[in-house]
C-alpha cells in the first residue's frame, strides 16, 4: 500500500502513469486531488458517480463499461466504501478488451481494514482488509493508496507543492495553526498565493488563521505561558468545549510522556501511539513536565470545574483552572 506522498513521487516520474484501478481513502482533499493527478494523466473520457446518490448496479454499470476500441475510460467511484459486490471486478484483471478502461474508487473511511470491536482484524498475523480494498488489491493493475501525509516532512512539502519556494518554517506553521486539517490549510495556502512572495510570513499565516480563544486559552495553560492564558479566557458559552480541549490535551500529554520514558522517536509516536503529528510537534518538549501524577491532579481540576460549570458557575471558572494548572 502505497501513501499519498510515496504515490505522488512515483507519479511524478516520466511516462509514469497510475495504475489502472486506484482505491483511495483518507483525507477527502487529499483524494480530490489524486483523482484530479490522474485526470491528468490518463487522457480519456471522464465519469463520476457516487454510491449511495445512485444504485449500486447504477455505479458497477459505469465502472464496467468498455471504451470503443482505441478509446479510454475514466470512471470515479466516490463513496466506493458503500459499495457491497466486488465479484465483477475481478474480470478485469485479465481481460484484454478492458485495457482502456480506468477505474477510481474514492473512500471516505480512514482506513481499508477489517475491524471487530474497534480493533483490525487479523489472520495468521496479516491484517484483513475491507472487501473493496481487497478485491482491488487482489488485481495485478490494482493499486491501494492511503490518503494521509504521515510526516512533518510530508506536510510541509505538500503545502510547499502549493506555495513554491515557501520557506519550510512557514509551511509548518501552516500545518500547525490549523491542526492539520487538510482544507483549512488549503484555503490558507490559495489566500497566501495572492500576496506577494515576500510577504508570505509566519505573521501573514497567523492573521490568517485566527484562533477560537478557548483553543488560544488550553494551548498557553498547558505550555505553561498562564499570563497568555488569561488574556484568552473563553467565554461563557465556550467553557464546556475549553474543558474538553484540556481533556483532550491531557490524553495526549500522557501518551507523550510515555514516548519519551520509551524514547520513541516521533515516527513510532505517531504511529505506535496515535498521536497526531502536529500534536506530537507542538507539546512533545513539554510533556516532559506531564508525569501521571499531574495528569491525574490536572483531570481532577478538570472534573471540578466542569461540574462547577454545569451547576450554573459562569465567572471564574477559568481563572481558577488557569491558577490551579
Amino acid at each position: 500500500m502505497a501513501t499519498y506522498a510515496q504515490w505522488c513521487r512515483a507519479l511524478a516520474r516520466e511516462g509514469a502513469q497510475p495504475r489502472r484501478v486506484s482505491w483511495l481513502h483518507g483525507s477527502a482533499v487529499l483524494r480530490e486531488e489524486a483523482i484530479r493527478l490522474i485526470r491528468a494523466a490518463v487522457p480519456a473520457t471522464y465519469q463520476s458517480v457516487t454510491a449511495g446518490v445512485v444504485a449500486e448496479q447504477e455505479v458497477w454499470d459505469a465502472c464496467l463499461q468498455l471504451p470503443p476500441p482505441g478509446e479510454a475510460r475514466l470512471v470515479v467511484a466516490r463513496s466506493a466504501q458503500k459499495l457491497r459486490y466486488w465479484d465483477s471486478l475481478a474480470a478485469l484483471g485479465t481481460a484484454r478488451d478492458s485495457a482502456g478502461l480506468w477505474l477510481v474508487f474514492s473512500s471516505g473511511d480512514a482506513d481499508c481494514y477489517q475491524r471487530k470491536a474497534g480493533k483490525v482484524v487479523t489472520q495468521e498475523g496479516k491484517k484483513q482488509l475491507q472487501p473493496g480494498p481487497a478485491a482491488v488489491s487482489a488485481l495485478s493493475c490494482g493499486q491501494l493508496v492511503r490518503c494521509t501525509l504521515s510526516s512533518q516532512e510530508d506536510q510541509i512539502a505538500w503545502v510547499q507543492s502549493k506555495l513554491p519556494g515557501l520557506p519550510a518554517t512557514v509551511a509548518w506553521r501552516i500545518i500547525d495553526l490549523t491542526g492539520a486539517d487538510l482544507a483549512l490549510a488549503a484555503s490558507v495556502c490559495a489566500q497566501l498565493a495572492l500576496w506577494p512572495p515576500g510577504e508570505r510570513t509566519e505573521q501573514a499565516v497567523a492573521a490568517l488563521t485566527v484562533r477560537e480563544p478557548s483553543q488560544a486559552f488550553a494551548e498557553a495553560l498547558v505550555l505553561g505561558a498562564r499570563d497568555q492564558a488569561l488574556l484568552a479566557i473563553p467565554g461563557e458559552a465556550e467553557m464546556g468545549m475549553t474543558l474538553g480541549q484540556l481533556g483532550g490535551l491531557l490524553d495526549h500529554l500522557a501518551a507523550l510522556y510515555s514516548a519519551s520514558l520509551q524514547q520513541l522517536g516521533m515516527r513510532d509516536t505517531v504511529t505506535k501511539l496515535g498521536v497526531p503529528q502536529v500534536v506530537a510537534a507542538r507539546y512533545r518538549k513539554i510533556a516532559r513536565e506531564y508525569p501521571p501524577a499531574r495528569v491525574l491532579s490536572c483531570r481532577t481540576l478538570l472534573a471540578e470545574a466542569d461540574s462547577a460549570w454545569r451547576s450554573g458557575a459562569r465567572e471564574g471558572v477559568a481563572e481558577v483552572v488557569a491558577a490551579l494548572w
